[in-house]
């Protein structure tokens, strides 16, 4: 006579249950199994998998302990103990789990992979190439991995050797569009922009782009850069950030030059200045989340598109300063500054709210050495933001309501030094001198190594010797002043 086991039964039916969502279900047999017997791993496993599922990320937890308390060599609640602090941007608190997984499973390409997500989060690119390759070792058919794994390379600097990994994953996935749109990246990154636009323009849908943000509502065509005919007329939709938009303004000239009319639909906090800026006959509207009037216009383009459209190169970039402050707004700081002798220095040290992007901003107290030299009357270009008291810092950004108030205020300083933010496209565009603080990884229209930029000719790029290292910045941009301030007691 054939005995059932009760306990496997309930497993079994706490399965199901889990399996069709009837999650309170699931967890109560569960429960009853582990109050039996303690060593039934797939109980604890289910049961934490189950308050995951809930949103209970603390009872999830508790299970998993549970779990490896019995049993300590289990790999996959090591794993998922990972994975809950990973989802929580835990990175530094997920890594020891994912190691403890590799021990006790080192065959299992999962933990190898998350491993080295956790540290490419942290920046520790070799050990994340190396995780990848394990990872790879593995699972060698799984073009995610080859994908990350050249991210990965990419971000730590190895450029050439990213491009065939990227390659690998692409030949294993062929309409891998987050692939192709970073291989494009990478060869903005690497200067060789014709082979980059390709691929950057699949940022809509290999990128968190498509989500982020919304695409115009539009029934007119894209213009891909193709003649036209001369009264043909075209709107440009602003996209990304504002320093994105500053930057392709440039364009407005040599749109002109191809269509009849020209229209900008641009962030609220930028229309008075490129109004101020435009060429003659270009219009500059506020972009809403309407349908603007197209009217008389033939076509369409966004904003990152224009250097494609144009073949823009870095050799093919020329540059006059842009973008102009108003008159009477510049008279006006003038006259506050009036009688000031001293070097006038701004500073901007993170960007704007919306966009979250922790490898480039840093801190205020990371500027402390330059606080200390000499001879240099600082001003912070910071919007909304609070100095510490005592402070060696002129604050006039509670009167600064838009870009043309900033540009204004800029126009009457020796040197802008920021982080890689709108200020940094602003100044550039102004023809201003712009000290650029540099993350390690370095965004794709700086290039990687570099200390110019052919789009703005004022701009000198100081940059992380290694991730997240703003000392080492801060310690070049301190010689750069003090030589400065010696030679000529100005700044150029």
């Amino acid at each position: 006579m054939t005995t059932t086991d009760p306990s496997q039964d309930r497993i079994t039916a706490a399965h199901t249950y889990r399996a069709s969502g009837q999650w309170q279900s699931a967890i109560a047999l569960y429960q009853v199994v582990v109050e039996q017997q303690p060593l039934a791993i797939d109980a604890w496993v289910g049961m934490a998998l189950c308050h995951e599922e809930l949103g209970n990320q603390s009872a999830a937890r508790e299970a998993l302990l549970a779990c490896l308390a019995h049993r300590p060599q289990t790999a996959f609640a090591h794993h998922r103990l990972g994975w809950l602090a990973y989802r929580q941007k835990q990175f530094t608190d997920a890594l020891p789990h994912y190691l403890q997984a590799i021990r006790y499973a080192p065959n299992w390409y999962e933990p190898h992979y998350h491993a080295a997500a956790c540290c490419q989060e942290l920046r520790r690119y070799p050990e994340a190439i190396a995780h990848y390759q394990n990872a790879l070792n593995c699972k060698a058919d799984f073009p995610t991995i080859w994908y990350h794994a050249a991210k990965a390379l990419k971000d730590g600097g190895q450029l050439d050797a990213a491009i065939p990994v990227y390659k690998k994953a692409l030949e294993l996935k062929p309409d891998y569009a987050e692939a192709r749109y970073s291989l494009g990246l990478l060869h903005l990154l690497r200067g060789d922009w014709l082979a980059g636009w390709e691929g950057y323009e699949l940022r809509w849908q290999g990128s968190d782009r498509a989500t982020a943000e919304h695409r115009p509502s539009t029934t007119l065509p894209l213009w891909r850069g193709e003649d036209v005919h001369p009264e043909s007329g075209i709107v440009v939709y602003a996209e990304q950030g504002m320093g994105d938009s500053i930057m392709c303004f440039r364009y407005a000239v040599w749109l002109k030059e191809r269509f009849a009319r020209v229209k900008f639909a641009e962030a609220a906090p930028l229309v008075p200045l490129f109004k101020q800026s435009a060429p003659e006959g270009v219009e500059v509207v506020t972009r809403i989340r309407q349908a603007i009037d197209e009217t008389g216009y033939t076509h369409y383009i966004n904003t990152m598109s224009l250097p494609a459209a144009f073949k823009t190169t870095p050799e093919s970039l020329q540059f006059v300063p842009y973008l102009k402050a108003q008159p009477e707004r510049e008279n006006f700081w003038r006259q506050c500054l009036a009688g000031e002798t001293r070097p006038k220095v701004g500073l901007v040290w993170r960007g704007g709210k919306l966009s979250y992007a922790p490898a480039r901003d840093m801190a205020f107290s990371d500027l402390a050495p330059l606080m200390e030299i000499g001879g240099i009357r600082w001003f912070s270009l910071q919007k909304d933001a609070s100095l510490p008291a005592g402070t060696i810092m002129t604050n006039w950004m509670n009167d600064i309501g838009d870009f043309a108030d900033t540009a204004a205020l800029i126009a009457n300083l020796d040197l802008v030094i920021t982080v890689d933010t709108a200020g940094a496209h602003l100044t550039g565009a102004l023809g201003k001198p712009v000290w650029l603080l540099n993350r390690f990884e370095s965004e794709w229209r700086w290039l990687r190594g570099k200390d110019t930029t052919p789009w703005y000719p004022s701009m000198r790029i100081f940059s992380q010797p290694e991730p997240g290292d703003w000392a080492g910045v801060i310690q070049q941009v301190n010689r750069a002043l003090v030589r400065l301030s010696e030679q000529s007691c100005s700044i150029p």
